[in-house]
């Protein structure tokens, strides 16, 4: 049973809001704006312990490629959560003069949401929600940071053109994300690179009107092709274009899927071992390099330090998944996901490495199938 948390006062520093937000347990509610409730749970997961003497682990039972490590690995439901939660990236909106105070901050939050209801309702008459933020702070520059957790009022303010220019004197200017949730999202496959960049987005906008971004997908450019990550601010062109499977362009068949977020690791910043964060380590009390498996209270120190996983020897750091503990960690942590789809937020799929994928079942996603299904039948109901 959830104890009910203390309300943290507010958080000026971005790194530390975020991490304290993805870190924590789901809450039971969220407070007013400005304010966080936290719910915090202690997980261990892990084979070493620390030895303060030393500066360095010691492995209790050292790890071996035997075939049977992941029936010894324990999945815990706070990694669960984390391999399946979209992180959803602050909007920053900067303010001239600075905010000083909780109260500005409301009143600024309170003055942009009934400046955009009118139009966000036309923009989206399926949605039937009041629209609001999740959370929002105050930095140590005096802006408003913002997290957005519905997809649509996300995607919506994703354009700056649709906030307010000033509230009460206060000077606005929007910094959104740079990119859309994956629900806006398609790949665009074997691209060739005889079609450029530029003329692709002109040929795109001709046809899908809400075309926000082309950028190419790291690790996917041979010698003739590239994949092509493309979003859309409407829900209606990333529909059409995904459901019709290929698209023609500059006399070339091109394939459209859909891209998926592969599921991600919790990992502790202070032992860097899966499964639990650094607030509730248990390993260690100080900081290990994932470099070199040494103390590493002295940075400098560490800068050149030899490259040599702490947790197999391999000459990767610690958290790359070269490490067989790290793969066979996800790879179990896939496993448990198959397992439990019904632990998935209904609108986010997961995508499937070809080398984590079973020969019984060759599944390229997890998603959430009941939930996705009723959550397109109300959409359908909706729009009737």
């Amino acid at each position: 049973m959830y104890k009910q948390p203390k309300v943290s006062s507010i958080t000026s520093d971005l790194s530390e809001a975020l991490k304290v937000h993805h870190s924590a347990e789901k809450p039971d509610f969220l407070g007013p704006p400005g304010s966080i409730f936290l719910l915090v749970s202690t997980f261990l997961n892990s084979n070493q312990r620390f030895n303060s003497r030393s500066g360095r682990y010691v492995q209790l039972g050292s790890y071996a490629d035997d075939g049977n490590n992941s029936n010894s690995i324990h999945i815990s439901k706070h990694a669960l959560d984390y391999a399946s939660e979209y992180r959803y990236t602050p909007f920053k909106i900067e303010c001239h003069s600075e905010l000083t105070d909780k109260k500005q901050g409301q009143k600024l939050v309170t003055e942009l949401l009934k400046f955009i209801k009118d139009d966000f309702s036309r923009q989206n008459p399926s949605f039937r929600n009041i629209p609001i933020f999740d959370l929002w702070w105050i930095d140590l520059n005096g802006d408003l940071q913002i997290i957005i957790k519905t997809t649509e009022l996300y995607v919506y303010l994703c354009k700056p053109d649709r906030y307010r220019k000033e509230v009460n004197g206060i000077t606005m200017t929007p910094h959104p994300p740079s990119h859309l949730p994956p629900q806006h999202t398609v790949i665009l496959k074997w691209v060739h690179h005889s079609i450029l960049n530029v003329n692709l987005e002109e040929e795109l906008k001709s046809k899908y009107g809400s075309l926000y971004s082309i950028k190419e997908m790291a690790g996917t450019e041979t010698s003739r092709t590239r994949h092509l990550k493309v979003e859309f601010l409407d829900k209606k062109d990333y529909d059409n274009i995904l459901n019709s499977g290929k698209i023609c362009l500059f006399g070339h068949l091109i394939t459209v899927d859909a891209f998926l977020s592969v599921s991600k690791i919790l990992i502790c910043n202070r032992c860097n071992t899966p499964g639990h964060t650094k607030n509730s380590c248990k390993n260690s009390t100080v900081d290990i390099c994932r470099r070199c498996g040494e103390n590493s209270t002295n940075l400098a120190a560490h800068k050149d330090c030899q490259v040599k996983c702490h947790h197999c020897g391999g000459p990767y750091e610690s958290t790359d998944y070269k490490c067989k503990f790290i793969a066979d960690y996800r790879r179990q942590l896939i496993e448990e996901l198959k397992k439990h789809p019904e632990h998935l937020p209904p609108d986010i799929q997961l995508f499937i490495p070809k080398e984590y994928r079973s020969d019984e079942d060759r599944s390229k996603s997890i998603y959430n199938k009941s939930a996705y299904e009723y959550k397109q039948y109300l959409c359908r109901q909706k729009q009737q």
